[in-house]
């Protein structure tokens, strides 16, 4: 293999590692596997928006790679389940996007992905979940636990507050009363520098086999 392929082979190389874990992410904050105490019936007329929080020590930002919802099966017939971020103050303020997955009904724990790129910094944001049908049609349950209050790693927790709304207009809040079971999967945003320099170093390494092995041959 000459020089110009190996180099192109250890920027692909590298270039597949980064998307790869991109693709998966890291969890960064989880409250799955608490035990759960209840469940909240959700539809068109009753929205829920559970609070989670990037502390503002944190200087990073992360790519939303997808969030994961404990629901327990369904009630009735319901439809149009729908996943939300939200950001805010002390209540959902600015939509940020929807993110798509599986319809819920069967319950377990279900995976739901950004539909266009998410980037989150230090702050308050809010994962607002809703359907196209009112629960006297048929209900989502999403499972909640009163313990522990507050689920924290490292600089992202999940907060013992969540908001309701009847129709996503206007918020009623509830602190400390339990908080609804999810988690977070995000990958560090690196900085380009750092690209450039997995770049250079990938081509330095290929570069310097490439003559160690045509002086071997030339000697």
């Amino acid at each position: 293999m000459n020089k110009r392929n190996l180099i192109a082979v250890a920027i692909t190389a590298g270039l597949f590692a980064a998307t790869f874990l991109d693709a998966q992410g890291i969890l960064e904050v989880s409250s799955l596997g608490e035990t759960p105490t209840v469940s909240q019936s959700l539809g068109s007329d009753f929205w829920i928006a559970q609070e989670f929080v990037i502390e503002y020590g944190n200087p990073n930002s992360y790519a939303l790679n997808s969030i994961q919802l404990d629901m327990n099966p369904s009630s009735g017939t319901p439809t149009g389940f729908t996943v939300s971020l939200y950001s805010g103050g002390f209540s959902p303020a600015d939509d940020l996007g929807a993110l798509t997955g599986s319809d819920p009904s069967a319950g377990g724990v279900f995976a739901y992905t950004p539909t266009s790129a998410m980037t989150l910094s230090a702050g308050f944001y809010y994962l607002v979940v809703t359907s196209a049908t009112p629960i006297g049609v048929g209900a989502y349950n999403w499972v909640a636990t009163t313990s522990p209050r507050v689920t924290q790693m490292g600089s992202w927790y999940i907060d013992d507050a969540y908001y309701t709304s009847t129709d996503g207009s206007s918020w009623n809040g509830s602190v400390r009363n339990g908080l609804f079971e999810m988690a977070i999967y995000a990958t560090p945003a690196p900085e380009p520098s750092s690209l450039w320099l997995l770049f250079v170093g990938g081509s330095l390494f290929v570069s310097r086999r490439f003559f160690t092995k045509a002086i071997v041959r030339d000697c």
